[in-house]
């Protein structure tokens, strides 16, 4: 039974209609039976919305993009045997290179910005997404940007690490900010409310660093994590 309430939870956040959303389903299932849980947030909206991730499973790689457009053996180093996976999205779109070690995101990028006539929307949510004025206006302030980072931005995919302005930039003003946490060790609470009952998201930070999410409200569940209820 708690299998399946984690599913249905899952299956609520994300959908289940379609060959696409049928797959991620399953996948799912087949992780809470390996961990006993669902992946992380950043894991999750990363799948969702087709964004690498560092420490994302070589396996939600596949389900999210699909076969590589070109797998590049690097050969075994010090910390494992690598591979190149690389995909190329909707032509001039961004090149998407993600170096996969033991069936583990180790590291991703993208290819210059400057040759992006577009980034392809993500097959997934499409709420909160990246408004185009925004996101332009964020790369102007900060032209030292990574690309990768531009990706993830545009894709509205949050990602460990991302500072306050752009995560803003990403999923623009939330209705809701405060603190949470432990006194001494309080973190910056960020709330996008989206559901008619309360359900949300919150985005943690660690000074000027995101180290945390995670969804809340969903069929007022007793399995929230304990900070939906502070």
């Amino acid at each position: 039974m708690r299998l399946l309430a984690q599913v249905a939870v899952a299956c609520a956040l994300f959908g289940c209609a379609g060959l696409r959303q049928d797959r991620i389903y399953g996948y799912y299932s087949r992780y809470y039976v390996r961990t006993g849980g669902l992946p992380t947030f950043f894991a999750r909206e990363a799948i969702d919305r087709r964004c690498p991730l560092v420490g994302l499973p070589a396996e939600a790689v596949r389900l999210s993009f699909g076969r590589p457009d070109l797998i590049e053996p690097l050969g075994p180093d010090s910390c494992g045997s690598s591979q190149r996976w690389v995909y190329d999205l909707a032509r001039p779109g961004p090149v998407i290179s993600i170096i996969v070690r033991d069936d583990t995101v180790a590291a991703w990028s993208a290819n210059s910005r400057a040759v992006w006539r577009k980034v392809p929307a993500p097959p997934g949510h499409e709420w909160p997404s990246t408004k185009a004025s925004e996101l332009n206006a964020f790369v102007e302030r900060h032209p030292d940007t990574p690309d990768g980072i531009v990706y993830a931005m545009a894709r509205g995919c949050p990602q460990p690490g991302m500072t306050l302005e752009m995560l803003q930039a990403t999923w623009g003003m939330p209705p809701r900010t405060d603190s949470v946490g432990p006194i001494g060790s309080r973190r910056l609470r960020l709330i996008y409310v989206f559901g008619l009952e309360g359900q949300n998201y919150q985005l943690e930070f660690a000074g000027d660093s995101l180290v945390g999410g995670r969804e809340c409200g969903f069929y007022s569940s007793p399995t929230d994590p304990p900070e939906c209820r502070q």
